[in-house]
């Protein structure tokens, strides 16, 4: 879904497929939206995520989304639960460098 965040996104409920609420939007940019995780979604958000932090605010990359509705962002369907997001379905892309790729020495 060519999904982008908005300033209006904010407020949104985060939601599973099944209703179920994960979090709120706290703050956006264009591909991504961070959520503020409810105490009872955390380890779950997390694992869908795949997110390690332990900030209480998640990244959501908008390749999550399956959809938008006026009050809510609801997960697609392969993204509901943390068995459902395997290995394969990534949400979050890092690009990781050590020092010396800084000073132009690739070492990776």
């Amino acid at each position: 879904m060519g999904q982008t965040f908005t300033d209006d996104d904010v407020g949104k409920r985060v939601e599973t497929t099944g209703g179920d609420v994960l979090g709120t939007v706290e703050l956006t940019e264009p591909e991504t939206a961070y959520v503020d995780v409810n105490d009872d979604a955390r380890n779950t958000l997390r694992a869908i995520l795949e997110w390690e932090s332990e900030s209480n605010v998640v990244p959501m990359d908008a390749g999550a989304v399956g959809e938008v509705t006026a009050t809510a962002i609801r997960l697609e369907a392969g993204r509901s639960s943390p068995d459902e997001a395997g290995e394969t379905a990534r949400v979050i892309e890092r690009e990781e460098r050590t020092v010396t790729e800084e000073r132009g020495e690739e070492d990776r």
